[in-house]
């Protein structure tokens, strides 16, 4: 019964680590609003090219720290 239970609460534990694909999700939906945004021509697009070159050397950098 305990090995069962410390099964279970570790495949849990596994399912709340995997956060890279809800970390996707939010950075997807951040740009498509941006990208709504662009077109309503509420941003210039030179603003929104800086945000899209930040945003992407913070998830070059998020998915690879050692280079």
């Amino acid at each position: 019964m305990i090995k069962i239970k410390s099964n279970g609460i570790r495949q849990m534990k596994v399912i709340n680590q995997d956060e890279s694909g809800v970390l996707l999700l939010v950075f997807l939906i951040i740009l498509i609003v941006f990208a709504l945004l662009l077109v309503l021509g509420i941003i210039s697009f030179p603003m929104f090219e800086k945000f899209l070159r930040k945003s992407a050397e913070g998830l070059t950098n998020f998915l690879q720290p050692n280079l």
